[in-house]
């Protein structure tokens, strides 16, 4: 409040009075969320941890004369089985990308509302290229939590399946889930990799251009 006057000092509009979070670091509650949506998706599309609900009609999708090796029907059926698998572990590179996604959209829209220059907004879109080196390192964290989180999920089944070792239904229930859990770690792992080689490949390649057009530029 002002001296001698009871209304109250309205802050600037673009003044925030606490700290943002670090757009780099992807909270663990979204790494966590992201695993448990793969995870949920697997039993959405239909599959289950055991051996009789694998889509063995999966291996002949476009192949209806059969196959003469059982490279492609593997492949097929393994595509089919951890679909979600794939699909998030090639994305999980998007949740570093989308804090900058959703504030360049707020800072267009709020930039059409106030009528103001869109310089700034070109500033906001090219936060990622002011510390490249500080992007790869948070992709490259991004990649471990994920990891880590399956790696629990993975030793949760290690655990069930050594303390109910002696139970009934180990080998139909226990065994399978064990075995597609660690099938599925190997499988998110590759692709994860892939989708950070991927990210860091257009990140260089997009540097390189920047460089080349800073140096084209007339002094």
């Amino acid at each position: 409040y002002t001296l001698g006057s009871h209304s109250p000092i309205l802050p600037h509009p673009g003044f925030l009075p606490f700290s943002l979070p670090d757009p780099f670091s992807v909270p663990w509650e979204a790494i966590i969320s992201w695993a448990l949506a793969a995870a949920q998706f697997f039993y959405t599309t239909g599959h289950q941890p055991v051996f009789p609900a694998i889509h063995w009609n999966a291996a002949f999708v476009g192949f209806q004369q059969g196959h003469d090796a059982n490279l492609m029907p593997a492949l097929l059926v393994g595509a089919n089985t951890f679909a979600s698998h794939i699909l998030f572990a090639v994305g999980c590179p998007l949740l570093l990308l989308w804090p900058f996604v959703c504030e360049v959209s707020s800072s267009r829209s709020e930039t059409l509302r106030s009528g103001m220059d869109g310089s700034e907004e070109q500033l906001m879109e090219m936060r990622l290229r002011e510390t490249p080196e500080r992007f790869s390192a948070a992709l490259l964290q991004l990649g471990l939590k994920y990891l880590l989180v399956l790696g629990l999920q993975m030793l949760a089944c290690v655990l069930a399946a050594m303390i109910l070792r002696r139970h009934l239904m180990v080998w139909k229930v226990f065994a399978p889930k064990f075995l597609f859990e660690t099938l599925g770690f190997a499988v998110s792992s590759l692709f994860l990799l892939l989708g950070i080689g991927l990210v860091m490949r257009v990140d260089c390649a997009v540097s390189q251009w920047f460089k080349q057009v800073i140096l084209a530029q007339p002094r």
